[in-house]
Parts: structure tokens; C-alpha cells; sequence
């Protein structure tokens, strides 16, 4: 029982240290600025004018100079049901629960982290 135990806790320990999407904007904005990035973070009616009424916010984070801008552009929607949706004519974009997001390899790493 012990062993167990101590195997649980270890495969619970891997789960939470496996990467993944921030949970709202604010979380991404964080994680995106750290990761050292330049962010705009847009909601409400803007957000909704642009991607659908289904649309929470989405964030624009780029680094580099103007001719070398490497970047993602992640939307939030209201649910999965709308993510999958808005992705499914997207060749390039990658949907992970409410989140559609796409863009350069190395920014888009660094969002899912």
C-alpha cells in the first residue's frame, strides 16, 4: 500500500509539472511577459467585434525587432464547443480547451508552457 501510495503521488507530482495553457487572459499576459514578450491583451466589445460573440479576449505577444518579430496571437473564447468551432477552417491554429492560438514555433512553445 505504501509503495502505492508513493507511486500515486509521483505520477500526480508529473501531472502538475506537465505544461499547459493559462486559464484566462490575465494568467496568459503573465506568462507571456515573462517569458520576456510584448503583450496586448484586448476584451469585451472589441474582442467580440473581431472574433465572435463567443469571444472572452485574445492576446497579441510579440518579441523581436520590427523585421525579425517572432509572435502568437491567442483567442479566448466562452467555452470549447466555440474554440473548436472558430478552428475548424484554421489550417495552422491550435485549439486547447477555450484557447485557439497560432504563430511562431518558439512563441507558441512559450504560451503552452
Amino acid at each position: 500500500m505504501k509503495k502505492f501510495l508513493v507511486g500515486l503521488l509521483a505520477a500526480l507530482a508529473c501531472f502538475a509539472m506537465v505544461a499547459c495553457v493559462p486559464s484566462d487572459l490575465a494568467k496568459a499576459e503573465d506568462k507571456m511577459e515573462a517569458a520576456e514578450y510584448s503583450v496586448v491583451v484586448t476584451e469585451g466589445d472589441a474582442a467580440e467585434l473581431l472574433y465572435g460573440e463567443d469571444c472572452v479576449g485574445f492576446i497579441v505577444a510579440t518579441t523581436g525587432g520590427l523585421l525579425n518579430a517572432k509572435g502568437v496571437t491567442a483567442i479566448l473564447f466562452a467555452d470549447n464547443a466555440a474554440a473548436k468551432a472558430y478552428a475548424e477552417d484554421k489550417e495552422d491554429a491550435e485549439v486547447s480547451g477555450k484557447w485557439v492560438f497560432w504563430g511562431d514555433e518558439s512563441a507558441v512553445k512559450a504560451f503552452k508552457k
